[in-house]
């Protein structure tokens, strides 16, 4: 049986708290900070996927 429930609903946000959201998250994988091998395993990742074209 499939629950069409949803345990976790996204509240509203004002256009404030999502520009900081936005603000705080990195844009590029150079900008995350620290653990670098999940970071180098997402850049592998990424790089495979786009040769595929599936990114």
């Amino acid at each position: 049986m499939i629950e069409t429930d949803r345990l976790i609903a996204p509240a509203a946000v004002s256009p404030q708290e999502e520009q900081v959201e936005r603000a705080l998250r990195p844009r590029t994988l150079a900008e995350y900070v620290g653990q670098a091998k999940a970071r180098e395993q997402l850049e592998i990742f990424i790089h495979a996927a786009r040769n595929r074209s599936e990114a």
